[in-house]
């Protein structure tokens, strides 16, 4: 009998050890999933502002085409 209570001991003891080691990843499986939601947040704000750039940029674009086509109308009709 005592060897039993020997060996229930024994692998009490393997279970405790794996146990720890399974924390032990989940821990760092944790640190990992943290830094990759910062990682996601800070390439969502430089996209962000990218993206209010290229809205900037195509806004002029268009100002500068609308000036350009205003002129050319007002070219053609003083042709006409």
């Amino acid at each position: 009998m005592n060897n039993f209570y020997f060996w229930l001991n024994t692998m009490a003891n393997l279970l405790q050890i794996e146990n720890y080691n399974l924390n032990l990843k989940d821990a760092t499986n944790t640190q990992l999933n943290n830094h990759l939601q910062q990682q996601d947040q800070i390439l969502s704000e430089q996209i962000g502002k990218k993206l209010d750039i290229i809205i900037q940029q195509n806004e002029e674009i268009i100002k500068l085409l609308k000036k350009e086509w205003v002129n050319t109308c007002s070219f053609v009709f003083y042709l006409l």
